[in-house]
């Protein structure tokens, strides 16, 4: 039997605290009414009446704003994981888009127009792959870490972690990218002038600053 007044009231409040994913939110919120009902149910099957078993429930359950941190807390591992998720996705894009671009566009490094290239402008393309590949790994060994151990720890350290994470991760790979797209349009203009590098560079712009917006958005929750 569903109840009203008190518990109605005690999910409003918590519903305003939380801020996050809205499927995970919505979980978390029946979660926490069905333990409610079923606790003042069995308070009224004690005798009490409909507004002391909704009392006496939600006093035992705790105060809004001790569940509230609880709540928020997974609503930030879910953020945070999803945006790990979106991130190795958007780093498998990225590496095989510039690569397939590279080989299509450019052809083997030994022939890449003009003069010999820089040494330093090939070391800086082949650390963009590099650490593109090594991140996606890193961002596996992650998941798995996660899927294995997530339990064993808290919510709140779990959602700490993958947030320092996902913001040093978008930071150094944005950064390497930045440094290239610059490096390589000063040292061969005519290259990266063409449509397809064009296109390329607007999608991981785009890609890069998703990966950002959501990075920044862990930090806020």
């Amino acid at each position: 039997m569903a109840c009203a007044g008190m518990i109605e009231d005690y999910l409003d409040a918590l519903d305003r605290r939380l801020h996050g994913p809205g499927s995970v939110k919505s979980e978390l919120l029946t979660e926490v009414r069905h333990s409610l009902e079923d606790a003042a149910e069995a308070y009224r099957d004690d005798g009490l009446t409909t507004a002391g078993a909704e009392q006496r429930a939600v006093r035992e359950f705790g105060g809004v704003d001790a569940v509230a941190e609880d709540c928020q807390a997974e609503l930030a591992v879910s953020h945070s994981l999803g945006t790990v998720r979106t991130l190795l996705a958007g780093v498998v894009l990225l590496v095989l888009m510039w690569e397939v671009g590279r080989r299509l566009i450019i052809g083997p490094w030994e022939a890449f127009p003009g003069p010999p290239l820089n040494p330093l402008a090939g070391l800086a393309f082949g650390m963009a792959e590099r650490l593109g590949i090594v991140l996606g790994l890193v961002i596996a060994v992650l998941l798995l870490s996660v899927r294995l151990l997530g339990r064993r720890t808290s919510a709140r350290a779990l959602s700490s972690l993958l947030t320092r994470f996902n913001v040093l991760a978008v930071l150094v790979y944005g950064t390497t990218l930045f440094l290239v797209c610059a490096l390589g349009m000063f040292l061969r203009p005519e290259v990266f002038q063409d449509v397809g590098m064009v296109v390329i560079m607007t999608v991981t712009v785009l890609v890069m600053s998703r990966l950002g917006w959501l990075a920044g958005r862990s930090l806020r929750l």
